[in-house]
């Protein structure tokens, strides 16, 4: 008992760890069944909930992050997930076959905050998100629109955390403390009088000249090379020259030295900054970054895991094989006959001497012979039996597909009517036919005594239904037995007999 517990134990354990493999798309053989349309790999999104879109043909499980997702009646599933934070997200979801194997997709989703009002833009969006999410701006006291003007303040955040990215210090998304003040290598055009008032706006001029000194650009002398028409000093020159020189700035006609800075203006003149550009690409880079071996993996993994061996102990107490049709004593005019049903758990059964191997899902369509009269099917399932016994009966060819095609066909099986190719449907009944047709419906004795027709010769079919008159002759003794039958009269001969 002790060697049984152990092995069953290892039978769980290991069948769980399938869920440990992390595939990027599902073995060939179940792609048509096991879909994830949505989203696909190395996703970037600017909204926080997205959507979930895909199907489970086998209609078994599906769990999304740890979480049980509901299934239309299809398999289809669409379900909204919630981004846990700004960066880099991973998103896991396990398809749970009936048999308990899992297949699990991973799929890579950079999830991008966006700036206030960013939506009223209709350009160049993704790259301001992207800035934004640099770890330059990320502050909670920095909550500015893309319109907001600059201020000392901001830049004050700004520069530290331009500073600290440059020295390799800045880690995407991270909260970074911006207590102190700009270092001594900023310039100290942003101080005026020597102290520092936040709220004074910054101009363009104010801004390039201290990203300048925080990129530590030499004062170059090649200002003839410059076309700005709007400065008013050429010390100025001397201090915007190494951002064009550097590619950083473009050459133009107007600098607008004095012009006040937005807030989107800033993060366009940040993606152009090559060390920024650089930090950009590693934000981009979806190979970086994501740990499987992480926490979401960890409470997914575990979900999927106790449902698994609970499914596993399932198996042993719940098994089932339902059969949807045929039902017991059917009947059928073909040469045979479709078996449909689902086993739990879906393993291989036998009906009589054929091996049918249910779909994962445990359904079953199998199609059977059948021999003229009745055909005995065992079903053994799980070392359970049922029976189910299905009649081949014969019909008659002029009843093709008429409503009374089947009936009639039971009726000749049971001997009731006569054999042979047609019914006649249209032919009229003698009273002789309907004589020997009461007699075999309704188990009629055969008469031994009694009036004889004068009009035929004796028959027992007859005499047994004028001896229990539900037929009778006329005043000379004669039965006309070639004579056909009215509705009247063959409704009054059935009423007497029931």
């Amino acid at each position: 008992m002790r060697l049984f517990g152990f092995i069953f134990f290892l039978y769980l354990f290991f069948s769980s760890c399938v869920c440990a493999t992390i595939l990027e798309i599902v073995p060939d053989v179940f792609q048509e069944q096991l879909i994830l349309r949505a989203p696909t790999q190395n996703w970037v999104t600017t909204k926080q909930i997205i959507r979930i879109q895909g199907k489970h043909g086998f209609l078994g499980k599906v769990f999304i992050n740890g979480e049980d997702v509901p299934l239309h009646n299809d398999g289809r599933f669409n379900y909204e997930l919630s981004l846990s934070s700004s960066g880099k997200n991973s998103v896991y979801v396990s398809f749970v076959l009936p048999d308990s194997r899992v297949f699990t997709l991973e799929r890579r989703v950079l999830y991008l905050s966006q700036p206030k009002e960013v939506e009223s833009l209709t350009y160049n969006t993704e790259t301001l998100a992207m800035v934004y999410n640099s770890g330059l701006f990320k502050n909670e006291e920095m909550d500015l629109s893309v319109s907001d003007v600059l201020t000392i303040k901001d830049f004050q955040f700004l520069g530290n955390g331009l500073l600290r990215l440059l020295s390799g210090e800045s880690e995407f998304f991270d909260e970074i403390d911006y207590g102190s003040n700009l270092e001594d290598s900023v310039s100290s055009l942003l101080f005026l009088d020597g102290r520092l008032y936040d709220n004074v706006p910054v101009t363009t001029y104010m801004f390039w000249s201290a990203i300048a000194d925080i990129l530590d650009l030499k004062v170059s002398s090649n200002v003839e090379s410059l076309d700005f028409l709007d400065f008013s000093y050429d010390w100025q020159r001397f201090k915007i020259c190494p951002l064009v020189d550097a590619g950083i700035l473009a050459n133009g006609s107007y600098f607008y030295p004095e012009k006040e800075v937005t807030f989107e203006y800033a993060l366009n003149a940040l993606s152009g900054v090559p060390q920024v550009k650089d930090k950009l690409k590693e934000l981009r880079d979806f190979d970086y970054g994501y740990v499987t071996e992480n926490v979401t993996y960890h409470q997914h993994y575990e979900v999927v895991s106790n449902y698994q061996s609970e499914q596993k102990l399932k198996w042993l107490t719940d098994k089932k094989l339902t059969i949807a049709s045929p039902e017991e004593y059917t009947f059928s005019l073909v040469d045979s006959i479709v078996f449909v049903g689902q086993s739990y758990p879906p393993k291989e059964f036998s009906i009589n001497s054929f091996r049918i191997v249910p779909h994962l899902n445990g359904q079953f369509f199998q199609e059977l012979p059948l021999f003229m009269g009745e055909n005995r099917f065992e079903i053994v399932f799980e070392g359970n039996r049922q029976v189910r016994s299905v009649f081949r009966l014969n019909g008659y060819s002029d009843l093709k597909d008429h409503w009374f095609e089947l009936t009639a066909a039971k009726l000749r099986w049971l001997n009731l009517l006569p054999d042979g190719e047609q019914f006649l449907p249209q032919s009229l009944i003698s009273r002789l036919d309907f004589a020997r047709l009461l007699h075999r419906f309704f188990n009629i004795p055969k008469g031994d005594n009694g009036p004889v027709p004068i009009d035929m010769v004796a028959d027992d079919w007859v005499m047994g239904v004028l001896q229990g008159q539900f037929m009778q002759l006329d005043e000379k003794g004669r039965f006309f037995p070639e004579k056909t039958m009215t509705r009247m009269e063959i409704l009054s001969s059935i009423v007497k007999v029931a």
